[in-house]
């Protein structure tokens, strides 16, 4: 659905960078205070979250006090807040949609579910009860941005996407809200719990205890240099012997040059030491016969780990597309 209501139109973007791109191609091109406007629209942006769920003291006074009898907090009804720091242009955006002359609004927030936030908290927080169309693009080129807003839809056909986003924002609360306090008051520090954050640190600390608990062997290696008959002197490539139940256990053959490319990895592969090749080609490696070597085991059946890149590289030095 294009934009062909009458009275002027609100855009809301996500951030002012992109309210300008917008506003370009919209021809809304006369500075405001936090807007742009002109050709029957106005062209306004949040700062990522302008309206965000209030505190745990500012839904119930008495869960100012931390006490352990008070947990769990669940809230009732989730009312929001506007952020002390951008204040301002919160009030900006909300006399635009507000306001008598703006007959419908467009929600041109990032595409995805912290976009979808970011308008719909924005939209209750300043009471707007202006219809609203969703723009989704996820390029900000001028032909994008114009097909967008010739295929609008009702801000409505995403009301699952804002749901499921807070939901999203209101588990982080419970989560943060509730724990941060439950571990603060038993250990008797600030600690700090969160639904990603705690989750992610644990992984970090795991990986760092695995380091430090690791201890180094010192283990030998038998290599062979070997040169292909029937080729220049200089045409030598290095191969590491592995035992049978190595192969199978890493299941893949590195690749340094293109004569490993074929002698080694295919050779593996007709063997039925390996079905997979990680691709990991040293600089100087002749494209053609790299793209050749490509091609060859891909007809074997390969499955080449990491080909994508190495094969775009390699067809792209010949002037071809990369499958």
């Amino acid at each position: 659905m294009a934009i062909q209501e009458s009275g002027t139109v609100a855009v809301l973007a996500e951030k002012p960078s992109v309210a300008r791109d917008i506003a370009s191609v919209l021809g809304a091109t006369s500075k405001g205070d936090g807007y742009l406007h002109g050709n029957g629209y106005v062209v306004t942006w949040a700062i990522g979250h302008l309206a965000a769920l209030a505190q745990p003291h500012e839904i119930d006074p008495a869960w100012r006090q931390w006490r352990r009898e008070l947990l769990p907090m669940l809230p009732e009804h989730w009312p929001l807040v506007v952020y002390e720091k951008t204040k301002d242009q919160f009030e900006v955006v909300r006399k635009i949609v507000n306001s008598p002359r703006i007959s419908r609004v467009v929600c041109a927030t990032d595409a995805g579910r912290e976009g979808e936030l970011i308008f719909r908290y924005i939209y209750e927080a300043t009471h707007c009860e202006k219809p609203f169309s969703r723009l989704w693009i996820s390029s900000l080129t001028s032909d994008a941005i114009r097909k967008g807003l010739a295929a609008l839809r009702p801000g409505s056909d995403y009301d699952p996407l804002a749901d499921a986003a807070r939901g999203r924002s209101r588990a982080d609360w419970l989560v943060g809200m509730n724990l941060s306090r439950a571990y603060s008051l038993t250990y008797g520090e600030d600690l700090s719990v969160g639904r990603v954050q705690t989750p992610t640190l644990a992984m970090v600390v795991e990986r760092e205890l695995a380091i430090r608990r690791f201890v180094p062997e010192d283990y030998m290696e038998v290599l062979a240099t070997f040169h292909p008959q029937g080729t220049a002197a200089s045409n030598t490539y290095q191969g590491t012997w592995l035992r049978e139940r190595d192969v199978d256990a890493l299941d893949v053959v590195g690749i340094a040059t293109d004569y490993c490319v074929r002698a080694t990895a295919l050779d593996a592969v007709r063997q039925g030491l390996t079905t997979r090749v990680l691709l990991g080609l040293t600089e100087g490696v002749d494209p053609v016969t790299t793209a050749e070597a490509l091609d060859e085991m891909r007809a074997a059946g390969v499955v080449l780990v990491g080909a994508p890149r190495l094969a775009e590289d390699a067809h792209g030095r010949l002037g071809e597309a990369a499958e």
